[in-house]
């Protein structure tokens, strides 16, 4: 389906497709940090070759949104301790592959998957593997949700937020207990624990990590202190930088704020965001 060697997908989609041993890819990869930087290759790299299979839509580098080789890897940040990239990353996916016009979606919603995937990322979680019993944690969409479940229990989540752009979460309670894990259980959700997420932007940005800006992402374009594209962004001067990302004050030039929080700088070696 779509040709050349993988259905609906290529090499870089089908990477990730280990759901049920994700710590044995890990491993293969060469560690965690090994891991998150390929996550973030695998996001922002926007080069193709003559064999691209030609079903793949909504793409973020070579994430394709369209199809569902690929719909859980956002979340894969979470197993490497970046959780703040899973989270930026699902609203951003929330955000740009769906609206409600009648192409609203990236591809096409083959027995649902495609609200499926909406429906977990909207609730703040996701089954990366189904048959664990566990789900990865995200971003909640919305402020307040209940779920009616079987035996009289309400599953009620809750969001916390000063600004209703802001993603990126703080910490979470469960039954007012602060919740440690970045995964909640089916055991958990079923006896109608509440889920409490308190999501804020941090005051102070540090790059603590950067990826390249894929072209078919986010669109907006940092230079001479104007964005295009008309996403909605403040202009800052960006003066605290991190020197474990190879960068220095003296070759990052602008930096925009968009409106879900992501911070996107203009360096010397192109556009970044994190």
């Amino acid at each position: 389906n779509g040709g050349y060697p993988y259905t609906e997908g290529n090499a870089w989609q089908y990477f990730w497709y280990v759901p049920h041993d994700i710590p044995a890819l890990i491993a293969l990869t060469g560690g965690n940090k090994a891991f998150e930087k390929k996550l973030d290759t695998f996001f922002s790299l926007t080069e193709t070759s003559g064999a691209k299979n030609d079903n793949i839509s909504g793409c973020i580098g070579q994430y394709a949104h369209g199809n569902e080789p690929s719909h859980h890897v956002a979340y894969l940040y979470n197993y490497v301790n970046a959780p703040h990239k899973a989270q930026r990353m699902v609203a951003l996916i929330m955000n740009e592959m769906y609206d409600n016009t009648s192409s609203g979606y990236a591809g096409n919603d083959d027995c649902g998957e495609m609200s499926a995937w909406y429906v977990f990322g909207a609730l703040g979680f996701y089954p990366v593997n189904p048959a664990s019993g566990q789900f990865s944690i995200g971003t909640p969409l919305f402020d307040k949700c209940t779920i009616h479940l079987p035996y009289g229990h309400d599953l009620k989540i809750t969001a916390n937020r000063s600004n209703p752009n802001n993603v990126e979460v703080k910490s979470i309670y469960l039954n007012g207990k602060k919740h440690k894990s970045l995964s909640l259980s089916r055991q958990d959700l079923a006896r109608g624990r509440l889920p409490s997420f308190r999501i804020i932007i941090p005051t102070q940005w540090t790059a603590e990590s950067c990826t390249r800006l894929a072209a078919s992402a986010m669109q907006c374009y940092v230079g001479n202190g104007h964005s295009q594209q008309g996403r909605a962004a403040d202009q800052y001067n960006f003066t605290h930088v991190d020197s474990r990302d190879g960068l220095s004050a003296n070759n990052v030039k602008s930096i925009v704020q968009d409106s879900l929080g992501f911070m996107w700088f203009g360096t010397k070696n192109g556009l970044n965001r994190y």
